[in-house]
């Protein structure tokens, strides 16, 4: 059909010299969906909704929401400062983790220490912060992540909204991002959670004796 065409967004496909401009208007009086118009031709289309859903989708599904391309097995190193709170965990060998605190290298709980590097490497964003004006972020907590490749990956986050989420970003990406509270909750676990149990030796352990008195024995 044609007639007055009033677009209020458009879509444009290039692909090597070519460029095909595809304009949306009001919606549809014959289907479910919207007039269309095509590189500025008088003819009027119409366009289903399901079709423009899948042209016009929302900006934070175009983006990979994951924050690391690697493994946890591929972290070697983590720094964490927050608050009162600075430490360093290190992979040792055999799968071993070091618990640098106030200075003084100790073994560490290494079941934690890998549940954080796991947690990182699963980190993904719960939003995206767009805009060309990115917001200043006043940093709260900061954490650095060493890789086996020696890439180093800094986090800088804010301090928590009424929810728990904070806004953050992470070195390399030019956007900041929103990580849920469990997320921020799980990435500033306290020091004290990566100390390894002090063991105790066999002839440390004090051992109560009772003595038992059958018939004028006497029996340990």
């Amino acid at each position: 059909r044609a007639g007055a065409f009033s677009p209020d967004r458009s879509v444009v496909v290039a692909a090597g010299d070519r460029r095909r401009t595809l304009e949306v208007g009001g919606p549809s009086k014959h289907i479910d969906g919207y007039y269309v118009q095509m590189d500025g031709d008088d003819t009027i289309y119409a366009m289903t909704q399901m079709d423009a859903s899948r042209v016009f989708v929302a900006p934070r599904d175009l983006y990979r929401l994951a924050l690391f391309d690697l493994s946890e097995q591929d972290i070697v190193e983590v720094s964490v400062r927050h608050g009162d709170e600075a430490y360093i965990l290190r992979r040792a060998e055999d799968d071993d983790w070091l618990l640098v605190l106030n200075g003084e290298e100790a073994s560490a709980n290494a079941g934690e220490a890998e549940n954080l590097a796991l947690a990182l490497a699963d980190l993904q964003a719960q939003d995206i912060r767009f805009g060309d004006d990115q917001p200043a972020l006043e940093a709260a907590a900061e954490i650095v992540v060493v890789t086996s490749d020696d890439e180093r990956h800094t986090l800088t986050l804010a301090a928590p909204a009424a929810d728990g989420a904070r806004l953050m970003r992470r070195s390399g990406l030019n956007q900041a991002v929103f990580i849920g509270a469990a997320d921020a909750e799980a990435l500033l676990t306290p020091a004290a959670r990566y100390q390894a149990a002090a063991s105790v030796e066999a002839d440390e352990v004090p051992v109560e004796v009772e003595w038992l008195e059958i018939e004028g024995w006497n029996c340990k």
